[in-house]
């Protein structure tokens, strides 16, 4: 048994954000590795004079809140994403796609098709809108002529081909070059960002004590605050601020509540 002289929180494990623009709506995130609450309060003081003519300090009292909940995700899933950029994303069919690769070095004259559920599957053959660059010897980007897949000739100058579902040729004179290239194509479905808002939640923090007791603390609404830290695209985490807003239900920004029960294991008996 914990000694209760020292028993309080000691993690939170659970994140549970409700989607005010939509009614009733959990939004299912990983649990952020770190969350931070700032109280934001600026405080008015009040001074006087000691009969030492001296001004110190007679009372201080908030003057105004800023409350603000930070949050570092493991993972940019698109729901974090949405709520980084403020708006929804959503599933979507015929969303037009492309595969786009940089400094390929070509080492063959072909490359075969994807497959089913594979980058590039849904390709069309001679693909329009198609274009490429290869990079010559003075290190200058030269475009690439666009041939016909079915009679493509591997003795032409500078040229390639786009097959059906990805499917590439390059000519002779292109093997050991570094290609970059754009393909489009229309996917059957996908997750897009929308325009629709995505940026008033309930947030609520569940934060286990020692003795397994649950405390949560209870945040009425916020709003992401998209200006606040970067996406950095090339690692995992991502930083999210929500600014805690007052919507007339009750005083404070946040309700704490010590529940006085334990959190009890899923498989438990």
């Amino acid at each position: 048994m914990p000694n209760q002289l020292y028993t309080g929180t000691k993690m939170v494990t659970d994140v549970f954000i409700c989607d005010l623009e939509n009614s009733n709506r959990a939004i299912v995130l990983p649990n952020p590795s770190e969350v931070t609450f700032d109280q934001g309060i600026e405080m008015e003081e009040t001074m006087g004079v000691t009969p030492l003519g001296e001004m110190q300090l007679v009372d201080l009292y908030p003057r105004q809140r800023n409350p603000r909940i930070q949050m570092t995700f493991p993972k940019k899933t698109p729901e974090t994403l949405g709520m980084k950029f403020g708006y929804r994303m959503e599933a979507d069919t015929g969303i037009a796609a492309a595969i786009r690769r940089n400094g390929v070095q070509i080492d063959r004259n072909s490359y075969p098709a994807a497959a089913t559920g594979k980058e590039g599957f849904g390709i069309l053959a001679d693909a329009e809108g198609a274009f490429a660059s290869y990079l010559d010897e003075n290190n200058i980007s030269v475009p690439l002529t666009q041939g016909t897949f079915a009679t493509f000739d591997n003795a032409d100058e500078l040229t390639f081909a786009v097959g059906l579902n990805g499917a590439l040729k390059f000519t002779d004179d292109l093997i050991g070059k570094y290609v970059s290239y754009e393909i489009p194509y229309t996917l059957t479905d996908g997750v897009i960002m929308t325009e629709n808002l995505f940026n008033r939640f309930k947030p609520t923090l569940v934060v286990i004590q020692n003795d397994l007791k649950i405390v949560s603390f209870e945040f009425p609404e916020a709003i992401v605050d998209p200006s606040d830290g970067e996406i950095n695209f090339n690692e995992s985490q991502l930083q999210i601020t929500m600014r805690i807003t007052y919507n007339g239900t009750g005083c404070l920004p946040v309700k704490v509540k010590h529940l006085g029960q334990a959190r009890q294991c899923a498989d438990a008996a």
